[in-house]
């Protein structure tokens, strides 16, 4: 049992030493002293917390001089027993009410509480402390006129939060569209975590990113902040760890410590020269501190670029990385200088001992990230799944989920094109089989993208099996978006190539980057032998012969 857990038992247990004392005085003799207490009931679906509760959730010692002499009551602590065996609840319920007594929602109130979709909080509540819907389920949650106090972090890890709501008649805070505001806007406060949108355009007026406003967003790939911000408080971004790109206006003039920490897929962010690191006082600090653990940012004049030999040196253990996936699927490309060469993987990244080669446009998996390594895993025939570590400048991480658009079936794009089985359902198999396929005889099925390659069914001599195939070899069709738009991918027949986007329709223009045969790219105008089209955020040009447009599936194609 955790050191948390105990305090919250003594807690509970102090909490229900007066209703414990009450029944002994009554002379029931039935009455059960080894029966539980609860200081909530349950009635028609909804739990009832009892008048006179004022603190919601983990008191700490810290807070005891402060908050000691209210009624606390642990919600997400009696909840708990109750998360694994539902069949010892007292009665169902999937809804929540708060007493009028309550002033205070502490750290961890509802803590793993997984049972309301919304919460809302009752008139006479004034303050909301950090952490006190960290890992909650509620959808939405709904702030009534009184409340005076949202500490920074109130809603972090609120994986479902979807909605905040706030009472009209608050003269502290404002909703909009579901994001909390102070009531002049001037401040955004806090990003619902759960929404899943994939980009945000901050309102006008807004001056101020609070602090940890958007933490820990894993939906985000990019945000626009309006004319008129002046300053990004701590951890304003800090692990969002989707976001790709961030514009910012010419008035931003701060930006405080750790505000875009452990966004380790941020490639490009406009930062304006003169903009000054300060930490929560105001005073300069080391503007890397910003950008800590951001592995994917190269062209940012605030971070400090690594020397030759700060990349060549470990760190300090090699499990111990800034940041890890355990809960989500991440891949990289192999992505060196030269698109002929390979990329050798250590064993360890102490003894630098290679066990591995892998070829420019080999996909792996991700496992963690830091400035100058990354943990990876790859299948091979005779070892299976095998781990390892890369330099991360030689890896072309992605998220291997929410593309432009989903593949609805596929078809043999030429006679004797190759496939091969693999194991994994994100690694590219490693074994190396390779077959022949049959266009009049074999079908394709249940076609997706896993990184390079398109993944399908196919049934075999041996069974159903999963094969993996290379785009220039397939005719793919897509879902209708509904959007209008037209998307295409990336195609070449040889994996190794990467295109250009062209700043210009001509093959001598700047490159605004290089993609890799398999990239989704919608396609928004044609010209000659070129497309303008738009990927990662940005609008170029890509040659018309490696870009393929991928059509809407017809009735025909999704009956079959």
């Amino acid at each position: 049992m955790t050191i948390r857990k105990l305090g919250l038992m003594a807690l509970v247990l102090a909490a229900m030493l007066p209703f414990a004392a009450l029944a002994e005085a009554d002379p029931d003799e039935d009455w059960d002293e080894h029966a539980p207490v609860y200081d909530w009931e349950v009635r028609d679906g909804t739990m009832f917390v009892k008048d006179g509760v004022e603190y919601l959730g983990y008191l700490t010692l810290d807070d005891e001089e402060q908050y000691g002499s209210l009624v606390n009551f642990d919600l997400s602590y009696e909840l708990d027993a109750f998360h694994f065996d539902p069949e010892e609840l007292p009665e169902s319920f999937d809804k929540l009410h708060l007493p009028s007594s309550l002033r205070i929602v502490g750290n961890y109130a509802f803590y793993n509480v997984h049972f309301f979709e919304e919460i809302n909080l009752p008139e006479g509540l004034e303050e909301m402390h950090n952490g006190c819907m960290e890992f909650c389920s509620a959808k939405q949650v709904t702030l009534p006129a009184t409340v005076r106090l949202v500490e920074p972090g109130a809603f972090i890890d609120a994986y479902n939060l979807e909605t905040i709501e706030v009472s009209p008649d608050n003269p502290w805070y404002t909703s909009v569209d579901g994001v909390l505001y102070t009531k002049d806007k001037a401040t955004l406060v806090a990003y619902p975590p759960g929404r899943d949108d994939q980009h945000f355009d901050v309102p006008a007026g807004v001056k101020e990113i609070g602090e940890m406003a958007f933490c820990g967003d894993w939906s985000l790939h990019s945000v626009s902040l309006p004319f008129g911000v002046e300053r990004i408080d701590r951890a304003g971004f800090s692990g969002c760890v989707y976001l790709e790109a961030v514009s910012l206006p010419p008035t931003l003039r701060e930006i405080e410590v750790r505000a875009f920490a452990d966004c380790v897929l941020l490639e490009r962010i406009n930062l304006p020269r003169h903009v000054v690191a300060v930490n929560e006082d105001g005073e300069k600090i080391k503007a890397d501190t910003v950008f800590d653990n951001t592995p994917a940012l190269k062209d940012c004049w605030m971070k400090e670029s690594l020397s030759q030999e700060d990349k060549q040196t470990p760190e300090t253990h090699e499990d111990n990385w800034q940041y890890t996936f355990d809960d989500v699927d991440l891949f990289g490309i192999v992505n060196p200088e030269d698109a002929r060469a390979t990329v050798e993987v250590y064993e360890s990244i102490y003894d630098r001992n290679a066990v591995t080669s892998l070829p420019c446009g080999d996909t792996i998996r991700v496992l963690g990230i830091s400035e100058s390594w990354c943990k990876i895993q790859w299948n091979e025939a005779d070892r299976g799944i095998c781990n390892g570590y890369m330099p991360t400048d030689s890896l072309l991480i992605r998220r291997t989920w929410e593309p432009l658009y989903h593949l609805t079936a596929a078809t043999p794009a030429h006679q004797g094109i190759t496939y091969r089985i693999g194991r994994g359902r994100i690694d590219i198999p490693a074994d190396r089989i390779e077959e022949p396929l049959i266009p009049e005889k074999d079908s394709i099925a249940y076609p997706s993208q896993c990184g390079q390659w398109i993944c399908c069914g196919l049934d075999t001599e041996d069974g159903y099996r999963y094969a993996y195939f290379a785009p220039a070899d397939l005719n793919l069709t897509r879902y209708d978006t509904h959007d209008g738009k037209t998307y295409g991918m990336v195609v070449s027949d040889d994996l190794r190539d990467r295109l250009n986007l062209r700043a210009k329709p001509d093959k001598g223009s700047e490159s605004l980057g290089k993609y890799f045969s398999g990239t989704q790219v919608e396609i928004l105008e044609e010209q000659g032998d070129w497309y303008k089209v738009r990927v990662d955020f940005q609008e170029g040009w890509m040659m018309k012969e490696y870009v393929r447009i991928v059509p809407v599936a017809t009735e025909e194609n999704l009956a079959e």
